[in-house]
C-alpha cells in the first residue's frame, strides 16, 4: 500500500522514528539497507497484531476484546433514555422523560488482550395516558444502566408522569432533565406552557411545543438530552395530533399529549458504548 500522506499508518510511522533515532549513522551510509531494514520491522509489528488505532460500536450487549499492545482506551457512552409520561384526557400532558448519564471519550487503563463485557441500557417504554380525570396516568418507564466492565455504570434516566415542576434530584450526569408537561386547569402561565427538555453533553433536549394550553388541549413536555437528542412532545393542533417524536442514544422520551386517551408519548432512546484506542 501507499504510504505518507500517501497513506503511512501511526504504527508506520513510529517504526521509521525509532529506526532512524537508533540508526542516524548507518541511515546515512546506507539508505538501500535502511529501506530495507525499515520494511522489515513495519512488516514485523504488523504480523505481531500490534493495533495502530482503531473503534468499535456496542448499541447492543457484547464483549470488547482490547488489541494486543493497547493500554488505554477513550469511551463515550451513555445509558438509556426514560420513557415519556402519560397524560390525564381531560386536564396534564405528559413531561418529557430525562436523559441517560454520558460521558464522551472518557480515558480508560485497560489490560493488553483482555475482553470487557458490554451491557447496553435500554430506553424506558412510552407512559400511557388516563381517559378519566378520577384516574392516574403511568409514567414512562425509567432507562436501564449501560456497563462497560468493572470500567464504569452510566444510569439510565428516570421517569416522570405529568409533572409541572421537573425534579432536578433525579438529573444524571452528562444528560439533561425532561420538559414539564402543560396544563389546562391552571392560569397560570407557567403552567399553560410544556417545557423543552434541557441539553445533554452533546444531544439536545426536546422541544415541549409552543401550542401550550388551548381549547382543552395540551402539549406534551420534550426528553431530556443525553448522548442523543431527547424526544419531541406530543401537542394537538388543528384537529390532527402529532405524536412525540423517538428519542436518540439516550435521550428522553417526550411526554404525551391530553387530547384524547390515545398514548401519544414516545420511548426513551436506547444506550450507546464507542470505545477507541
Amino acid at each position: 500500500s501507499e504510504w505518507g500522506c500517501f497513506g503511512m499508518t501511526p504504527l508506520d510511522r513510529n517504526v521509521i522514528k525509532d529506526y532512524l533515532d537508533e540508526n542516524t549513522t548507518e541511515v546515512k551510509g546506507s539508505i538501500t539497507t535502511a529501506k530495507q531494514e525499515i520494511l522489515a520491522k513495519v512488516k514485523e509489528s504488523a504480523e505481531s497484531s500490534s493495533s495502530s488505532g482503531g473503534v468499535q460500536t456496542f448499541t447492543e450487549d457484547g464483549t470488547f476484546t482490547v488489541p494486543a499492545g493497547v493500554t488505554k482506551i477513550l469511551v463515550t457512552a451513555c445509558g438509556g433514555g426514560a420513557g415519556g409520561g402519560g397524560a390525564i384526557a381531560s386536564d396534564e400532558a405528559g413531561a418529557g422523560g430525562n436523559g441517560g448519564s454520558c460521558i464522551i471519550r472518557e480515558p480508560y487503563t485497560v489490560i493488553p488482550n483482555s475482553k470487557i463485557n458490554i451491557v447496553i441500557g435500554l430506553g424506558g417504554a412510552a407512559g400511557t395516558s388516563s381517559s378519566s380525570s378520577n384516574s392516574n396516568p403511568k409514567s414512562g418507564g425509567s432507562g436501564g444502566t449501560t456497563v462497560i466492565g468493572s470500567l464504569v455504570s452510566l444510569p439510565g434516566g428516570v421517569a416522570q408522569v405529568y409533572a409541572t415542576t421537573p425534579n432536578t434530584e433525579d438529573r444524571n450526569v452528562g444528560a439533561g432533565i425532561g420538559g414539564k408537561g402543560a396544563r389546562t386547569s391552571s392560569n397560570s402561565s407557567q403552567c399553560r406552557y410544556a417545557g423543552d427538555g434541557e441539553n445533554g453533553v452533546r444531544g439536545c433536549g426536546g422541544t415541549g411545543d409552543g401550542y401550550g394550553a388551548r381549547d382543552g388541549y395540551t402539549s406534551g413536555g420534550g426528553g431530556g438530552g443525553s448522548f442523543g437528542n431527547g424526544g419531541n412532545g406530543a401537542y394537538y393542533f388543528n384537529r390532527k395530533t402529532h405524536y412525540a417524536t423517538n428519542a436518540g442514544y439516550g435521550g428522553g422520551g417526550g411526554g404525551a399529549t391530553n387530547d384524547t386517551s390515545s398514548n401519544t408519548a414516545s420511548a426513551g432512546g436506547n444506550g450507546i458504548v464507542i470505545i477507541e484506542w
